[in-house]
């Protein structure tokens, strides 16, 4: 039985899981483009391991998918998850990699990652899972032959820098697995025309792996049609804040440079630009103003006006325990956004302290609006769930962790009660010092901290408007955020 998760038209099944041993032996699901898949015990859980299965958890692993990546999480389940017989925690999947989960094992086949030199015919010698278990088995032979003479062997149509990518990325697990700790800085001065490949793909296993990564040099700002005086002004999960002048009428803006952890071709970059462009409809006084995408020198960029203020993880440091008065009133503003935004069709995706901004009179306003769709449903974001993308998690919805493709405006408002939330009380509602898997785990359980205990001098109704925003289940939540901003309102009159 082969089972296919909501996948765009035209794109091909690219990681596949394949049940070796226990309950539905023999099932396949087919994994497209860039989603999660979990595993475990609860209802909620793409596959159901057996209720019998006294080895598994509720929610047990977590696998993301970008191809050529894949990545596996423990959620830091009670006998924990095993990868080629190996305890695993954070671990980048290859092909041929078996999954161990209670009782029931999984193999993982990536059977189109590299798909059109597949289908042109190359003997089994030339294919280039082949050739990575051939450098498996060297190694295992103790013949430790460096990743270039691999690359050396690829045929000449399937030297892309994905296919080499991965035959580096095998030579570093070999190495890790033997106790060395190679740097991403040895890897760049060995392939200097995957450097930027190395750095945002490979940085994550690397780090994820315990290797110990070299110090990255800040990065020049680039050269971009239109703006002058660039200057860096801060990082995020999807690139490089700079503020710059536009040459055409000297207005002062916020340029977010995207990081790439494969290199875009033309087809997606254009993807990209187009659906990125669609953002310029969106207008509110709450929104920070979209004002242009475009692609120059192999660098992808969005132009923003520039707002002056502090976002809200430096707002909630500069003013511990607020008034509930206050915070709803910056909660109106994210409302009357949202709402604004959702009846247009949007969906933010990514509403949390971060990405607010706050001036000194209190108002408010929403960075990145719809940004975080258009990047994650890209193959130039790699796996955004884990790595460099770590503190979203926090606000997430439960829906957004399992099927971030087809969330909804309830997963807004859900975020947004996690974000005023952190604002009244200075530390998310799951957690804080936790570990991300334990993060996902306690999310998709709805295990969040009542309010309350945090702040026993808040009126009733706000925790409870809160609380009901943040359940785990969509449809318990409120019908909208103007119900939402309603009950907030009621609660501080």
């Amino acid at each position: 039985m082969e089972t296919t998760f909501d996948l765009p038209v035209g794109e091909n099944p690219a990681i596949r899981l394949r049940i070796e041993h226990g309950a539905q032996q023999g099932r396949v699901f087919d994994l497209v483009g860039h989603r999660t898949f979990v595993v475990g015990r609860a209802q909620s859980a793409h596959f159901c391991l057996p209720e019998d299965d006294p080895y598994v958890s509720r929610h047990h692993f977590l696998i993301e998918a970008n191809p050529p990546l894949c990545r596996l999480s423990d959620l830091n389940s009670r006998n924990g998850t095993k990868v080629n017989g190996s305890p695993a925690t954070t671990v980048d999947l290859r092909s041929g990699d078996r999954i161990e989960a209670g009782m029931t094992v999984f193999r993982v086949e990536f059977p189109d990652l590299f798909g059109t030199a597949r289908r042109s015919g190359f003997p089994k010698g030339e294919d280039l899972d082949a050739i990575c278990e051939g450098q498996r088995s060297d190694w295992e032979r103790g013949e430790r032959k460096p990743a270039e003479a691999y690359i050396a062997e690829l045929p000449s149509s399937l030297r892309t820098p994905e296919s080499k990518l991965e035959v580096v990325a095998c030579e570093a697990a070999l190495r890790r697995q033997r106790g060395e700790k190679p740097t991403l800085q040895e890897y760049r001065d060995r392939f200097p025309s995957l450097a930027d490949v190395l750095e945002f793909a490979l940085e994550a296993d690397l780090a994820a792996s315990s290797i110990a990564p070299a110090a990255t040099p800040s990065s020049a700002p680039p050269s971009l049609p239109g703006l002058r005086q660039m200057e860096e002004i801060g990082r995020g999960g999807m690139g490089i804040v700079f503020t710059a002048f536009r040459t055409s009428d000297g207005r002062k803006v916020a340029v977010k440079t995207i990081r790439s952890a494969l290199a875009p071709n033309p087809t997606t970059t254009q993807r990209f630009v187009r659906e990125a462009d669609i953002l310029k409809r969106l207008r509110h006084p709450n929104i920070v103003e979209f004002l242009d995408v475009g692609e120059a020198s192999g660098v992808l960029y969005f132009v923003m006006e520039f707002v002056e203020g502090i976002d809200g993880s430096e707002w909630a440091k500069r003013n511990p325990k607020p008034s509930a008065g206050r915070v709803v009133r910056l909660a109106i503003q994210m409302a009357d956004a949202l709402q604004c935004a959702h009846e247009l069709g949007f969906v933010h995706r990514d509403v949390k302290p971060g990405n607010i901004l706050i001036s000194d009179e209190d108002r408010l306003r929403l960075a990145d609006f719809g940004l975080a769709r258009t990047y994650q449903e890209s193959t130039i974001s790699g796996l955004t769930l884990s790595g460099t993308a770590a503190g979203s998690p926090a606000f997430m919805a439960p829906e957004q962790i399992t099927d971030f493709r087809s969330v909804k405006p309830p997963c807004d408002q859900f975020s947004t009660a996690a974000t005023i939330y952190y604002l009244l009380a200075g530390t998310p509602p799951f957690g804080a010092g936790i570990s991300q898997a334990e993060i996902f785990r306690r999310v998709l359980g709805g295990a969040f901290v009542p309010l309350e205990q945090h702040r026993t001098d808040l009126p009733k109704g706000v925790c409870e408007a809160l609380h009901r925003a943040l359940h785990r289940e969509p449809d318990r939540r409120f019908r909208d955020m103007r119900a939402f901003r309603t009950a907030l309102e009621n609660a501080i009159r």
